[in-house]
């Protein structure tokens, strides 16, 4: 696994779209330079660094670091960018791809102190500087699992153990800084990804890149700290009308489409993207009752209608409201009304 990552001296160009065109045309210029024998896949991590996945037909393989560093020069000649490349450990499988990328993003983190456009190799990072930095795709996922859950005391512990190494190993500006902006990116992209609006959180001139710029090492952690402890705190607010919103679309999930012989919890987990102890619990917390209880409900009052009307024959009526077998949907109707369906019909 290789990671690509650029920098401009320009801080506002990190945001821009012209930065991100830029990414692509590295992407597609890397495949031109670089050749295997075999596949490369390009795509982007949830930091937009450019990742490559070589898979060559060969069992030995070894990256040709001239060819990277002729790459790298050809970049900053032609776009003034600094560019550096991380190669991380030789892996395979698939269960060698999370490793072969988390030692890919070690290695890249050394460019703070080895120095920029270069190409640098996770073999030859000595023992102590493969653990330097390296905070960012494990402690994310920490960090994200806190948020799922609201935990505010558990974030602001990891926040504090980020900045505690920082201190203890005496990080430079500029890597504070980047610090700072993956925490700062790592927010965003979460309050994206539960479908809220960030300005909803903060003022629409909110630019959290620029302010931590400007801020000294202690002023950045108070402002990473106020950052998540303000989307935790807008979660919380919000959660009550999230878990309504959620359960009402079980609902209307049900209403909809009871009457087909193999809904079912499956049902609901394809329609609404989401796993099956999360919607059960959604409903429950708001209706009072399981989501089997209320699919009973609404095809039992859905047939007690029916006979109501009487225009239709009972094994007619236990197909309209999702039963394919008369007698289990005679049994079921019998268990909730008190009386058998034909019973029911005789009593009208």
């Amino acid at each position: 696994m290789t990671v690509i990552e650029t920098e401009s001296s320009l801080t506002e160009m990190e945001d821009s779209e012209y930065a991100l065109n830029w990414k692509s045309v590295i992407g597609s210029l890397y495949s031109d330079y670089v050749h295997i024998d075999g596949l490369q896949l390009l795509f982007k991590d949830y930091e937009s660094r450019i990742v490559v996945l070589s898979m060559p037909d060969g069992h030995d393989y070894d990256m040709d670091k001239h060819e990277l560093e002729i790459f790298i020069e050809m970049l900053k000649e032609k776009t003034g960018l600094d560019v550096t490349i991380g190669v991380g450990k030789l892996s395979k499988g698939l269960s060698g791809f999370r490793s072969s990328y988390l030692t890919s993003l070690n290695t890249l983190n050394n460019r703070f102190v080895k120095g920029k456009n270069r190409v640098l190799f996770y073999e030859a990072i000595s023992d102590d500087q493969r653990g330097y930095g390296f905070y960012s795709a494990e402690v994310n996922e920490v960090i994200i699992n806190h948020l799922n859950q609201l935990n505010k005391e558990k974030v602001l512990e990891v926040l504090d153990d980020i900045f505690l190494e920082a201190d203890t190993l005496n990080y430079s500006h500029e890597y504070r800084r980047m610090v700072c902006m993956g925490l700062a990116s790592l927010l965003m992209s979460y309050v994206v990804k539960v479908g809220k609006n960030i300005r909803d959180i903060f003022p629409d001139e909110f630019k959290p890149y620029g302010i931590l710029d400007e801020s000294s090492g202690l002023k950045q952690k108070e402002i990473i700290q106020a950052y998540y402890v303000s989307v935790i705190d807008y979660l919380e607010k919000n959660r009550l009308s999230q878990t309504s919103l959620v359960a009402s679309n079980i609902k209307k999930c049900i209403d909809e489409n009871y009457h087909l012989e193999d809904f079912s919890m499956n049902t609901l987990i394809h329609e609404l993207l989401m796993n099956q102890t999360y919607l059960r619990k959604m409903f429950k917390s708001v209706y009072h009752m399981t989501i089997s209880e209320y699919l009973v409900k609404v095809r039992m009052e859905g047939a007690k209608a029916l006979i109501i009307e009487d225009k239709f024959k009972l094994s007619a009526i236990a197909e309209m409201v999702g039963y394919k077998d008369p007698g289990y949907f005679s049994r079921s109707f019998k268990k909730y009304y008190g009386v058998s369906p034909s019973e029911f019909h005789k009593s009208l």
